[in-house]
């Protein structure tokens, strides 16, 4: 099974695709990040995010997924973020993707079976979980650290 984690953010996606093996172990595939262009004007930047998702969950053949979306008490709500994000949830729903959720860190919590405060830690203090080791995690920025918990999530729904 094949699985893609994503993390918006206005002018970056931080995306992490990982692949559950028969024994149960995970590989990661890729750590990667889309560039959005600044000088497109909005639609065009969100066909173009579109366009280039669709072709990476092709290439890797993903069946599920999962976005790491804003916390809801955010006082700092981006509105490119939130374009972004429905963009990636309609383009969810309507390719090959079979299955896919939208997380708060909560969400991450429940479907990894663990605690809020372990996937804060993971996220922000840069340890990780002894079920998913990831090669350079600590030198991870923290939106791909999220982008990979997410993707780990996404095999786990």
């Amino acid at each position: 099974m094949i699985a893609i984690g994503i993390r918006v953010s206005p002018q970056t996606i931080y995306y992490s695709i990982l692949e559950q093996q028969d024994d149960g172990t995970i590989e990661i595939k890729t750590v990667d990040t889309i560039i959005v262009p600044k000088a497109m004007d909005v639609p065009k930047r969100l066909t173009y995010i579109r366009t280039t998702l669709i072709s990476i969950i092709a290439e890797y053949k993903v069946k599920k997924a999962g976005i790491r979306i804003f916390e809801g008490s955010s006082m700092n709500i981006s509105t490119d973020r939130i374009y972004i994000e429905g963009v990636v949830q309609e383009l969810f729903a309507n390719s090959s993707v079979e299955k896919y959720f939208l997380g708060t860190k909560g969400t991450l919590a429940k479907l990894l079976e663990v605690k809020v405060t372990d996937i804060t830690k993971w996220i922000d203090e840069k340890g990780q979980s002894e079920d998913l080791e990831i090669e350079g995690w600590e030198t991870m920025k923290t939106e791909s650290r999220e982008s990979s918990l997410t993707a780990y999530a996404a095999i786990n729904s």
